[in-house]
């Protein structure tokens, strides 16, 4: 009996091992939600507690501060899709993909529409800089917080 519960215990924290190593290399999750899930998640709180605080960091893009390595976090308004923070005018439907393709209306479009909802949307984008320039499909989480729209993606696979 003792032998037996020796052997489980072996054998669970052997494929915990295999488990995390394997998670590791696609990308963090926990359970069932991702790394941007919880991020964005993440976001949405610290607009709820002070927007402007919170744009403020997020639009810094400081490592450690609402950013890690190729995830951060981005915001628009729901309603018009301008860009917080980037240059006056910006819109997020204007965003183009490596082949220059509009994938901002898809985005756009994926927008969640009631609050606090989670929306995923893919596409192909360059990871942020100094990383080299080559394209990468892209899964992007977006949440509704009254009247923004803040995203985290996860560039998972290289493309060509």
């Amino acid at each position: 009996m003792r032998c037996t519960r020796i052997l489980l215990c072996g054998a669970a924290l052997i494929a915990g091992h295999f488990s995390t190593a394997a998670s590791a290399q696609t990308g963090a999750v926990f359970g069932n939600v991702t790394f941007a899930e919880v991020m964005v998640r993440a976001a949405a709180s610290k607009i709820l507690e002070n927007k402007t605080q919170a744009l403020a960091i997020f639009n810094k893009r400081e490592e450690g501060n609402f950013r890690y390595g190729d995830w951060y976090v981005f915001c628009y308004r729901a309603e018009t899709g301008e860009i917080e923070g980037d240059p006056a005018g910006a819109k997020i439907m204007d965003v183009r993909d490596p082949y220059d393709r509009q994938v901002g209306e898809l985005i756009f479009e994926a927008s969640p529409k009631q609050d606090h909802k989670i929306e995923a949307v893919t596409y192909m984008a360059y990871r942020p800089q100094p990383a080299e320039q080559v394209p990468f499909w892209k899964k992007t989480w977006l949440i509704k917080v009254n009247d923004l729209v803040c995203g985290v993606g996860d560039y998972f696979l290289a493309v060509g």
